[in-house]
C-alpha cells in the first residue's frame, strides 16, 4: 500500500508539471492628461520711464503630488504652460516662477524649490529685464483636461516720486542731485518669508553696491525754480522690510526703508527722506508706495538716514497692493 501512495503522488507531480504555465497580466499604465495653467501676465516700470519695462519674459511651472514630490516641470509659451500628469491624482500643487535664473527641473521637491532665496540684483541675471515672480496653487485633483490659472506676484516692491515742488520760501532756486532708496533688504525665500535680512545701502546711497542700485537709485542734477516743480516720475525697488523700530544711530542696525531726495539751495546740502512702510508698520512684498508730490518748504535734514523734523514733515502713507498703486502727498 506504501508503494501504491507513493506512486500516485508522484504521478500526481508529473500532471502538475504538465499544466501549461500561467500567462501574468501586465499591470495597467496610468492614466494621464494634459494639464494647463495659465499665467497672468505683469506690467513692471522702473526709473523715469511710464511704459511696461517687460512683460513675463521666462517662466516655468512645475507640478508635485501630495507628498511634494517632483511630477513635471514645462517652460511657459505665450503665458500658458502644458504638462502633462497622471488622471485622478489628488492633493497636488503647482509652482510658477516668471523671470529668474533658477530652473525648476533642478529640484525633485517642492519643499527644495521653497527653500530658495530670491534677491534684488538678479533680477536681471543674464539676459533678463523683469523682476522676479512666483505664484502657487495647492489642493489639485487633476481631471481630464484641467486648466488653471496661477497669479504671479513680485517678490520686490515698488518705491514710486512722481513729483517736487521747490516751495521754499524766498524762491531759492532748489537743485536736486538724486533720489534714492537706504536701509534696502535684497533677499527673500521663493516661500515669501525672510529667514535672514540682507542689508544694503546702509544709512547712506552707495555707488559701490552697483548690483543693486539700478533699482535703488537714480544719481543726476536739475535745477528748481522758486514756485516750479519737478515732475518726472521716478520708481525704485526692494525687498520686503519687517522692521517696525526705527533708528538713526551711527552703528548700525535693522531700521525702517527710506526714499531720500537730495537737494541743495542757498549753498547749503540737505536731504529729505521719507520712511516707507505701511499701516501694519512693514514695507510688503508686490505692493507699490507712491509719494505723488514731494512739498520742499525749506532746510531738510543733515543725514540721509535722519528723517526731517516733525514741524516740517507732513504727510499721509496708503498701502494697496501694487496693481492699483497707492497715493500720497508729503509736505516737508
Amino acid at each position: 500500500m506504501k508503494q501504491i501512495l507513493i506512486s500516485l503522488a508522484a504521478l500526481s507531480l508529473v500532471a502538475a508539471c504538465q499544466k501549461s504555465p500561467v500567462e501574468e497580466v501586465p499591470s495597467a499604465e496610468p492614466q494621464t492628461t494634459i494639464v494647463t495653467f495659465l499665467l497672468e501676465d505683469a506690467e513692471l516700470s522702473r526709473a523715469t520711464s511710464s511704459s511696461a519695462e517687460s512683460t513675463i519674459e521666462k517662466a516655468q511651472v512645475a507640478v508635485y503630488n501630495a507628498s511634494g514630490t517632483l511630477l513635471a516641470v514645462a517652460s511657459a509659451v505665450n503665458g500658458a504652460a502644458t504638462l502633462r500628469v497622471p488622471i485622478g491624482e489628488s492633493g497636488c500643487s503647482a509652482f510658477a516662477l516668471a523671470n529668474s535664473a533658477n530652473d525648476l527641473a533642478s529640484y525633485g521637491t517642492r519643499s527644495a524649490v521653497l527653500n530658495l532665496q530670491s534677491t534684488l540684483g538678479a533680477n536681471r541675471a543674464a539676459s533678463l529685464s523683469g523682476l522676479e515672480m512666483s505664484g502657487s496653487l495647492t489642493g489639485i485633483t487633476f481631471t481630464e483636461n484641467y486648466t488653471a490659472t496661477i497669479s504671479l506676484v513680485r517678490f520686490a516692491a515698488k518705491v514710486e516720486i512722481d513729483e517736487i515742488v521747490n516751495a521754499i520760501p524766498g524762491n531759492p532756486k532748489l537743485t536736486i542731485n538724486g533720489i534714492y532708496l537706504i536701509n534696502v533688504s535684497t533677499r527673500m525665500r521663493y516661500d515669501y518669508s525672510v529667514s535672514a535680512y540682507n542689508w544694503a545701502q546702509k544709512r547712506a546711497y552707495t555707488a559701490s553696491e552697483s548690483s543693486i542700485t539700478p533699482y535703488t537709485a537714480d544719481i543726476f542734477s536739475v535745477e528748481v525754480n522758486g514756485g516750479a516743480s519737478y515732475s518726472t516720475p521716478h520708481y525704485f525697488y526692494c525687498y520686503p522690510n519687517g522692521t517696525t523700530t526705527d533708528s538713526s544711530a551711527p552703528t548700525w542696525s535693522a531700521r525702517f526703508t527710506r526714499l531720500v531726495v537730495e537737494a541743495s539751495y542757498s549753498g547749503n546740502d540737505y536731504y529729505y527722506p521719507v520712511n516707507i512702510r505701511g499701516a501694519d508698520g512693514k514695507l510688503n512684498y508686490n505692493t507699490s508706495y507712491a509719494i505723488t508730490r514731494l512739498t520742499i518748504t525749506g532746510p531738510g535734514s543733515d543725514s540721509p538716514d535722519k528723517p526731517v523734523n516733525k514741524g516740517a514733515a507732513i504727510f499721509n502713507l496708503s498701502v494697496i497692493p501694487w496693481e492699483t498703486g497707492v497715493s500720497q502727498e508729503v509736505e516737508i
